[in-house]
């Protein structure tokens, strides 16, 4: 009778052990998302305010690529303006993680200005601003 009642128990506590391990493989799981999903949204959240800081200035040099360049700290590359950053998205000449792309438009009395800003190939934010430049006499 003995013999049996801890033979019951350890079955008992090996299916306890089970359904512990499985409920903790569970949680890991679910916290390792969450872990990805905010680096997700902070990855959006900086890279929208950098986007809106570019189109800002942009609107507050009134187009002006040249100065537009030396408020941002903006390297010319291709008729673009790409400003580099690290992976805590401080700007940096080396070892970049992120890359903003200003490509500049003008026509109609409207300059625009294309902001991308990019991990690796990837988009991680686009924004587009215009600065309404005045009709020019023929």
């Amino acid at each position: 009778m003995q013999q049996s009642k801890s033979k019951l128990f350890l079955i008992e506590l090996i299916i306890i052990i089970l359904f512990f391990s499985i409920a903790s493989a569970v949680c890991m799981n679910i916290f390792a998302r969450g872990k990805v999903y905010s680096n997700q949204s902070t990855q959006t959240t900086m890279a929208t305010l950098l986007c809106q800081q570019a189109a800002e200035t942009f609107k507050g040099t009134n187009g002006d690529e040249a100065a537009l360049a030396v408020l941002l700290g903006a390297s010319q590359e291709n008729g673009r303006l790409v400003v580099e950053y690290d992976g805590a998205f401080a700007p940096t000449a080396q070892d970049a993680v992120y890359r903003m792309e200003i490509a500049f438009a003008e026509g109609n009395g409207v300059k625009e200005a294309d902001i991308v800003l990019k991990k690796g190939d990837d988009t991680v934010y686009a924004l587009e601003a215009a600065q309404y430049m005045g009709m020019q006499e023929i």
